[in-house]
């Protein structure tokens, strides 16, 4: 907090002294010029002294900021300054009266201006490498520095990619490309005071793999067409790992399943970007050396990885192959359903939505869940408002399968009386010995809380209660309400009385 300091030498460096008697002058106050003052800054002014006029002189000031008084047999002033987040002004008069009933004032104007934040500004973000039909569920990083309120926006990302500017989620399924497709997004803010800050990245949609070039239809001599994939050379059982080490062109691994079955692809070990496919779908592709994925529901029969440097070339990578069998899917399961969800206060909510054996998505009231693809769990965590809330789960293609829907409801310490207290405190731990009245402990609770009382070490009969609720010979926890000082209690000898406060998570 800045201190204004004594301000005859700040404010009025001109005109700070004793007063001026001057036989035959009238009664005047020298001019004040207008002030700009920090926000919750400290004053601590002597105003300058009338001249002129007949004594005993009486002083006054009005109209200055709250929180700053004026005594008038000093002249001073000092207080702190209100907190403001927009420039206030408050027009001030400083007065005076004299002996012979004269009177003259002044009056000069004082802004209290508040601090001025950082410039608004984004973090920088990455270039992107996504995969042709791919899912996308991603939250934007937040602003720093300026002034709420924010407003966010997404301009030049992918056909298919929806930007919600309240939550910063851009979600939706990437459009299926042939060959590498560049987008030049831009991700903007604006902020209240009407400035504004932006980033731009590139985002890359590439394709599965490069198809191979068509014959040319001209009579002219053309090189030939390159050939197919070769097919695989044996069907292996699941699990199975096989590592290449210089590997070129595609490579298919074909494995047989007896009956449905949850197949889980990983991509390790690359020295290059190598990517892959499951039949006909592609894996996660992420680009560069990192691993890549893929994992869903895969029905009876003959399936196929194909492993394949992107662009060409050649490299090392590991492949490995699992399967988990599944139980047929469970029957009414191919359409979406609500789910509602009543709360009576703000609490934090936690979704899960697991053992998924086709890919559904969900989301709560308007904001999507992860929805990652797959059979991946998907999860949704946010703070909702008291009242009624619809979580939907859908197929994310049409289809009919199972899941589990899970949630976990927090209400929030300020929603209600009831909050969530994560600790138990000792609000009350002294012992007593040759006690002969009755003693008083009181104790503060800032939220709602079970709070337990114990007297113990009797060496007579002694009684107790909690504010006019008597206690028991098992004393049960009750909800105990107020707010009172306590100041640290001193230890002596028994007997002991203990009040403890252990937190309670209250769920709808």
């Amino acid at each position: 907090m800045k201190r204004l300091g004594v301000l005859p030498t700040l404010l009025f460096p001109l005109l700070a002294g004793a007063p001026s008697i001057t036989a035959g002058q009238p009664l005047s106050l020298p001019g004040i010029p207008d002030f700009r003052l920090p926000s919750a800054g400290v004053v601590d002014t002597v105003f300058p002294a009338a001249t002129g006029g007949a004594a005993p002189y009486a002083y006054s000031l009005s109209g200055q900021p709250p929180g700053i008084t004026f005594f008038p047999g000093t002249r001073a002033a000092s207080g702190t300054l209100p907190t403001v987040a927009t420039e206030t002004a408050y027009t001030v008069t400083y007065g005076v009266a004299d002996g012979a009933g004269d009177a003259a004032s002044v009056t000069f104007l004082a802004t209290v201006v508040p601090p001025t934040p950082p410039p608004l500004s984004l973090p920088d973000l990455p270039d992107f490498r996504l995969p042709s039909a791919g899912v996308v569920d991603t939250v934007f990083p937040a602003a720093t520095g300026g002034a709420a309120p924010y407003t966010y926006s997404l301009s030049g990302q992918p056909p298919g990619i929806t930007f919600f500017p309240g939550t910063r989620v851009a979600s939706g399924t990437l459009p299926t490309v042939a060959t590498e497709t560049n987008y030049t997004v831009t991700y903007g803010v604006s902020d209240g005071a009407g400035d504004a800050a932006s980033v731009t990245f590139l985002a890359t949609v590439v394709p599965p793999s490069a198809p191979p070039p068509s014959p040319s239809p001209s009579p002219s001599p053309s090189p030939p067409p390159q050939p197919a994939p070769p097919p695989p050379t044996s069907t292996y059982s699941l699990p199975f790992t096989e590592s290449r080490t210089n590997a070129s062109g595609e490579e298919a691994f074909a494995f047989t399943l007896a009956s449905a079955a949850v197949v889980n692809v990983s991509l390790t070990g690359m020295d290059r970007d190598i990517d892959c496919r499951v039949n006909s779908t592609p894996c996660t592709n992420q680009g560069g050396t990192q691993d890549d994925s893929w994992s869903g529901t895969l029905e009876a029969g003959i399936h196929t990885v194909t492993v394949y440097p992107y662009g060409g070339g050649s490299g090392a990578y590991t492949l490995s192959v699992s399967a988990e069998t599944t139980s047929a899917p469970a029957p009414g399961t191919s359409e979406p359903r609500y789910f509602k969800l009543s709360l009576p206060w703000e609490s934090d909510v936690e979704v899960h939505l697991t053992d998924m054996t086709i890919d559904f998505d969900c989301k709560v009231n308007d904001s999507p869940c992860t929805n990652y693809g797959n059979t991946r769990d998907d999860s949704w965590t946010g703070t909702l408002a008291a009242g009624d809330h619809v979580i939907e789960v859908y197929p994310y293609r049409p289809g009919s399968g199972s899941y589990t829907l899970s949630l976990k409801v927090s209400p929030t310490l300020t929603s209600s009386y009831y909050g969530s207290v994560t600790k138990t405190e000792t609000l009350v731990d002294v012992s007593e010995k040759d006690v002969s009245s009755s003693r008083s402990y009181p104790f503060t609770l800032e939220h709602g809380a079970e709070v337990s009382v114990a007297l113990t070490g009797l060496t007579i009969d002694f009684d107790c209660k909690v504010d006019d609720s008597r206690c028991t010979t098992a004393a049960a926890p009750r909800t105990i309400r107020g707010a009172a000082r306590w100041p640290p209690a001193t230890t002596r000898s028994r007997p002991t009385p203990t009040i403890r406060a252990p937190g309670t998570t209250r769920s709808p």
